[in-house]
């Protein structure tokens, strides 16, 4: 959709480029494949003496930003599992917006995510931690003084966050990188 939107020579009755056809046509196919995916809905198993843990994960890309919550559930046993249980993608903006303050709207997003899980989750949440794959999103968050663009974002996900732990992940261990690049169905399946 970026692409169409970016060609100005594109009326909107005339057919698309070949090289977006193609692009669609095998994103298309590649759609039935997604049959095969599974997803455990169940987040919870209902045994007692469970501790919980809530991890956010947030990234961006040229193409979207996005974000992602998991529940981390630690058993009397011990046994560990960690359940998705949910995440929220926007497409970036067609006009040019650098890769941090995309980095920072990823950040605001899971900030919000969180937000709005946090009064409808009934559990007896042990710690909270967010994790982002930018230094330059943790340097803004612990820093006071910004222009007015990174100062009013910043507020507000402090604002959503205050007693939250803001980490850093590599890139190739965040999950949140799925969600900002584009993937396959036969990738998110493995």
């Amino acid at each position: 959709m970026q692409e169409i939107w970016m060609n100005k020579d594109l009326g909107w009755d005339e057919s698309v480029p070949d090289n977006i056809k193609q692009k669609w046509s095998a994103y298309r196919q590649s759609l039935i494949s997604l049959n095969q995916l599974t997803v455990d809905r169940r987040v919870l198993s209902g045994n007692k003496g469970q501790r919980f843990e809530i991890h956010g994960f947030s990234d961006a890309s040229e193409k979207a930003f996005g974000a992602c919550i998991y529940i981390r559930t630690i058993e009397s046993d011990d046994s560990i599992s960690v359940k998705l249980l949910c995440s929220k993608s926007q497409v970036a903006p067609i006009k040019s917006v650098s890769l941090p303050r995309l980095e920072l709207w990823g950040a605001r997003l899971v900030a919000e995510l969180l937000y709005k899980i946090r009064d409808s989750i009934k559990l007896n949440i042990y710690s909270i931690t967010l994790w982002t794959d930018s230094m330059i999103v943790l340097h803004r968050l612990n820093s006071p003084a910004w222009q007015a663009f990174v100062s009013n974002r910043v507020a507000q996900i402090q604002e959503l966050t205050g007693d939250c732990i803001w980490k850093h992940v590599r890139s190739q261990h965040n999950p949140g990188d799925l969600i900002s690049r584009s993937t396959t169905p036969s990738i998110l399946i493995s």
